[in-house]
């Protein structure tokens, strides 16, 4: 098969054997390289942008330094001194450490979390790079491959905008644990620089995380608010009557809110009335 075969059969694998991860994040951002990045593969796909992620007041560039556990696939913790997303197996809270919105069996994925797309790779990367054979290396004292890897600009598909937008770069650089498969560290570049960097300082493999870990205990000063609250206090601000939904589902209350914000789909009459 060759290296490059075993490569991606690695990735495709991946988390091979992943009962339980901890580890220190170390995430790297220069805004401008960024946008510039971002704005290269969303011509390709003729998709816009809005750049809410990547505008930085304090300087160029950014640095944040994130705790991590993981249990997968439902339970995950991910935090810094700035913020939290914390999954217990069925409910999830998330925000900052002054706001955090809780969440109670909204279907949300490690995947969907800047963890998820590192130990879970392949959905995120496959169709979307071009990968070149891989050479040996270490990360956080963990063997690895090291591969070089292009993103497929000029797709018939906007597949690669959420990777685009998740791990910035034209060109990339991954580091894949050999044992698990998991991206130990990628790098995007874009003209030859360095753009974005996220990358495990370290990182304990199989070693079991203590339920207390999961357990959310915010600090006094934190305000926790149900999504659901948040949901049924956004319909009440904008007119929308409830009357009649189950205020405890909140699925019912999100189709209430938005059906009342859609306007009604044209008849099929009124349709042809306006093409003569």
């Amino acid at each position: 098969m060759g290296r490059k075969g075993d490569l991606l059969e690695l990735i495709d694998s991946a988390p091979i054997g992943l009962r339980s991860l901890s580890g220190s994040l170390w995430k790297w951002t220069h805004h401008a390289r960024c946008r510039l990045a971002i704005d290269e593969v969303s011509r390709s796909v003729n998709a816009s942008v809005t750049h809410f992620g990547f505008g930085n007041p304090l300087g160029e560039t950014s640095d944040e330094h994130l705790h991590v556990w993981a249990d997968p696939p439902g339970r995950w913790r991910i935090e810094s001194d700035g913020r939290v997303d914390m999954n217990n197996g069925g409910s999830r809270w998330i925000g900052t450490t002054a706001h955090v919105t809780e969440n109670d069996g909204d279907g949300s994925r490690l995947d969907d979390t800047e963890l998820g797309l590192l130990v879970h790779p392949a959905p995120h990367l496959f169709g979307v790079l071009h990968f070149e054979a891989p050479v040996e290396d270490e990360v956080a004292g963990r063997r690895c491959w090291r591969s070089t890897a292009t993103i497929e600009l000029g797709l018939s598909t906007a597949r690669p905008m959420p990777l685009g937008m998740r791990l910035p770069g034209i060109d990339h650089s991954f580091w894949f644990d050999t044992e698990t498969g998991i991206v130990l560290r990628h790098v995007g570049m874009i003209d030859n620089q360095p753009c974005s960097v996220i990358e495990f300082k370290s990182i304990a493999i199989n070693v079991p995380n203590p339920d207390e870990i999961y357990q959310f205990k915010p600090s006094p000063d934190t305000t926790v608010v149900r999504q659901l609250d948040q949901l049924i206090l956004m319909a009440e601000t904008r007119g929308v009557d409830l009357t009649g939904v189950d205020r405890t589902d909140p699925d019912a209350v999100r189709r209430a809110a938005f059906d009342v914000m859609r306007p009604p789909l044209a008849t099929p009459e009124a349709r042809r009335e306006t093409q003569r």
